[in-house]
């Protein structure tokens, strides 16, 4: 199979294994690991993490692509933190990462696809995001997951990062994604978000 022809074949590809590409070019044992290096130098094809790659031209796809590419990386995973909330103008800054929660330890994987963060949650947690290809939580979900990660020293202190510090566009959550929001809290029943809760409720946020 020439260069061109594989190129174009791999363009049409997610993401693959180094034996997927073997089997694909028919090659095997060294003969693999020199086209690897060969695609990798001419950036052909870009590795995310060990035994796992992309097309060279993954960087020109959209945003649905990164998120799913997201999901695989880290499996289980589905987007959440910061990425939703920045997309959703729920918080002021630029998510400088792809930003996912997982049941699994946390992780963070550098590419020059970008950066990867995956923060753990609780089995019971890993739910509230969109079924299909991209997985991705919603706004209330994304809030309650970003929340319910962040440490506070005190209620004072949690007060005054909702209030203030933490900058959150209270305004950008819908009526309905709030009530989303309260329902999440309510069905935890954990302490430290009905202290959130209840501190937005007093505020007439929520």
């Amino acid at each position: 199979m020439k260069l061109k022809q594989i190129l174009s074949a791999i363009n049409e590809l997610p993401y693959f294994s180094k034996q997927n590409l073997g089997l694909f070019i028919g090659k095997e044992s060294e003969n693999l690991n020199y086209w690897v290096k060969k695609l990798m130098r001419e950036d052909l094809i870009i590795q995310v993490k060990k035994g796992l790659f992309v097309p060279g031209d993954f960087r020109k796809r959209g945003e649905d692509d990164l998120y799913y590419l997201a999901n695989v990386l880290r499996y289980p995973s589905y987007v959440s933190l910061e990425s939703v909330l920045s997309k959703n103008a729920i918080i002021p800054e630029t998510a400088f990462a792809i930003t996912s929660v997982t049941t699994k330890s946390s992780r963070i994987f550098r590419s020059k696809i970008g950066l990867f963060i995956y923060r753990t949650v609780k089995p019971e947690l890993f739910y509230g995001f969109k079924a299909g290809k991209p997985k991705i939580a919603g706004s209330a979900k994304a809030l309650f997951d970003f929340l319910y990660l962040k440490k506070f020293d005190s209620t004072q202190a949690m007060k005054k990062y909702l209030l203030e510090e933490g900058r959150i566009n209270w305004l950008a959550m819908s009526p309905r994604e709030m009530a989303k929001f309260a329902r999440i809290v309510n069905d935890t029943k954990l302490v430290k978000m009905q202290k959130i809760l209840a501190i937005l409720k007093k505020e007439r946020i929520c």
